[in-house]
């Protein structure tokens, strides 16, 4: 670490505040009663440092001064931080340790008490960030995973609601509550043939470290996999990107996989009636049964639902862009499915120095890969873990909400406007500890699939009326698909708040609290 120009190594100290205050307490007590006639007596017998125990003893300091070096920020300005941290990951605007160390000085500084930091970058620094830290144990610094921002819309508890209140209707009717042999689920998933690297030994402060891969982009293969909430598994569907199925393709694959090709390695409305036909002819004759599978254009074509319908096998969408907390195969199979295949590949390529992962290699890969990953458990957990066998609507946690809550701009904690997370307006004043949290934007363009949401949903005008006249009839949704409407929970989205008493109460400070631009939020009645 660079400090004032010249490299700073910490230096290891040995243990410290290993004594409680009421010790020390204890020990002056004692001091003064004559229990102990010296320092070192009471040393010995309270555990306590003589140094410090001189120092309180003479009202040096104050003998009732907790046993810690005093911090720079009050316990419970802290305490605010560190709640507001949370927060914003959970809404997935995660702050950053240099906006951390920001605030902390925007704070002091505001306090007006005598504080170390540096006031010409205007933040605190790294050995404050560090017992920060130590202070809340459950904070880390993490690398956080990109998540779309249509996932984190549509991830929304109106949505979910609606989606569990269609399957709870759908098992009572086909009454499978307690058949989970004939409740399914398929998806696709991409393999590439340029795996990633696992994690290796090296030389220590080296500063590139290379593992060989098969190339720079590679070919992507689609495999398909369908358990049932039992465990049990329809063998694979594999897609190659070509116009010809070459037999030394199929080499060593899982037994009884199904193979195809396509123009690119995608699924297409063909392909998946063609596996359809494959899926009834593998799953035991009771009937009825449940197939849920994400609203990809490729599951829905009137072949295949007439053909589900004649073999009583009824289809199940997932609402859109809500795979990743609802789909069985997204949450418990595709993960370690992944994970095994790239440690095939980085496998064969140690034991292969001068040969690459090509096409002709893939089954054989596949198959160790997909034999440790499609097993029994992870099927089960799967479905336990969707809510859909056991149905259990809240087996979906809390926190995927929360960023369903936070599509308008992120909440902030400011104290001056050189802190990235404010985008304060020109001319604003800025006062004390600032916890903007900013009203949601109304929506200028309507979303795909919704009509724009009018001010007054009482009234429309005759331009409006004309173009819904022109606008054509969509199609009748064939009845064997069940799809939850999502364009009224748009509309709901659209129009609540997302609340901001919470930081404004939680960072609450003798002086002013000042909202951005200081404007109030003005409701259409």
């Amino acid at each position: 670490m660079i400090r004032n120009g010249a490299k700073y190594v910490a230096t290891k100290r040995g243990p410290q505040n290993k004594w409680s205050a009421d010790s020390m307490q204890q020990a002056i007590a004692a001091l003064k009663s004559g229990e102990v006639t010296s320092f070192r007596e009471a040393q010995t017998r309270f555990n306590v440092p003589r140094n410090t125990l001189i120092r309180r003893y003479r009202g040096q300091v104050d003998e009732k001064a907790p046993a810690h070096k005093p911090t720079v920020l009050t316990e419970d300005e802290e305490g605010r931080i560190a709640e507001w941290l949370v927060e914003c990951e959970e809404k997935l605007f995660g702050i950053t340790p240099t906006q951390v160390c920001e605030v902390a000085y925007n704070i002091a500084e505001k306090s007006g008490r005598p504080h170390p930091f540096n006031k010409t970058t205007k933040k605190a620094g790294y050995d404050w960030l560090k017992t920060f830290q130590g202070r809340y144990s459950h904070l880390s610094i993490r690398k956080p995973e990109a998540l779309s921002a249509a996932r984190a819309r549509a991830m929304n508890e109106i949505v979910v609601g609606r989606y569990f209140d269609l399957l709870d209707q759908t098992m009572d009717r086909l009454d499978l509550k307690n058949k989970p042999a004939q409740i399914y689920n398929c998806d696709e998933t991409g393999l590439s043939s340029v795996h990633k690297p696992p994690r290796i030994m090296a030389t220590k402060g080296k500063k590139q470290v290379h593992s060989k891969t098969s190339g720079e982009r590679g070919f992507n293969t689609t495999v398909m996999a369908c358990p049932n909430a039992v465990g049990n598994y329809i063998p694979p569907f594999v897609i190659f990107k070509g116009s010809r199925l070459s037999p030394a393709l199929t080499c060593n694959a899982p037994p009884g996989t199904l193979f195809a090709t396509s123009d690119t390695s995608y699924m297409n409305m063909d392909l998946f009636y063609n596996w359809i036909q494959f899926f009834v002819k593998h799953i035991p004759p009771a009937r009825p049964v449940l197939l849920i599978v994400d609203g990809h254009g490729s599951h829905i074509s009137i072949g295949t639902l007439e053909y589900a319908k004649e073999n009583q096998v009824e289809l199940l969408c997932l609402p859109p862009h809500t795979t990743h907390w609802l789909q069985p195969l997204d949450r418990t199979v595709y993960g370690p499915l992944k994970v095994n295949y790239d440690k095939a590949c980085a496998q064969y390529m140690r034991e292969n120095p001068g040969q690459i992962v090509t096409r002709y290699k893939f089954s054989g890969l596949f198959r160790q890969a997909y034999g440790k990953a499609a097993t029994i458990a992870n099927a089960i957990s799967g479905f336990r873990s969707t809510g859909i066998y056991p149905f259990n609507p809240t087996a979906v946690p809390q926190k995927s909400f929360a960023p369903s809550k936070a599509w308008a701009p992120a909440p902030a904690l400011a104290v001056e406007e050189n802190i990235p997370s404010t985008q304060n307006e020109p001319g604003q004043s800025v006062s004390s500890l600032n916890v903007p949290v900013a009203d949601p934007k109304p929506i200028s363009a309507p979303l795909r699939g919704t009509s724009p949401v009018p001010t007054n949903p009482t009234q429309s005008t005759h331009s409006d009326l004309e173009d819904q006249h022109q606008q054509p009839a969509r199609a009748p949704q064939p009845p064997s698909v069940h799809m939850p409407s999502t364009s009224s929970t748009h509309r709901a989205l659209a129009t609540q708040e997302p609340g901001n008493d919470w930081l404004a109460d939680l960072l609450q400070v003798p002086t002013a609290i000042v909202t951005r631009g200081n404007r109030k939020r003005q409701t259409t009645t």
